[in-house]
């Protein structure tokens, strides 16, 4: 499931910013710990995360009047940064990470809505 988080459009100056939430959910059965996503998932959120970036850069490419963004970043939340987040929140135990935290990967847009001038 890829949501949009976050969608500046910043008419007055002609700039764009579009952050795209991205998250897996796993079937029943299949739960996400965060030893799980320490040791494994990390890396797949990220290689998933990049792949969606991959297909934004190409379709924007392949479209006839769209902005082209200045742009595109992907990342994976870092699990030395997701431990605290979840130790604060008292969902270090969880076996549902990915429905708790909902930004364990994303990719973020970035540029002019229209021609400098």
């Amino acid at each position: 499931m890829i949501n949009i988080l976050e969608n500046n459009v910043l008419s007055a100056v002609g700039l764009f910013a579009i952050m795209l939430r991205i998250t897996v959910c796993y079937t029943k059965g299949h739960a996400l710990k965060f030893e799980d996503y320490e040791k494994n998932r990390e890396r797949l959120y990220a290689e998933f995360a990049e792949l969606v970036k991959f297909i934004l850069e190409a379709t924007i490419s392949a479209a006839a009047g769209v902005p082209r963004p200045q742009s595109v970043q992907w990342r994976a939340k870092a699990a030395a940064s997701l431990k605290p987040k979840l130790q604060f929140r008292g969902l270090l135990a969880s076996e549902s990470v990915e429905r708790e935290i909902k930004d364990l990967a994303g990719v973020r847009l970035c540029g002019r809505s229209s021609p400098a001038g």
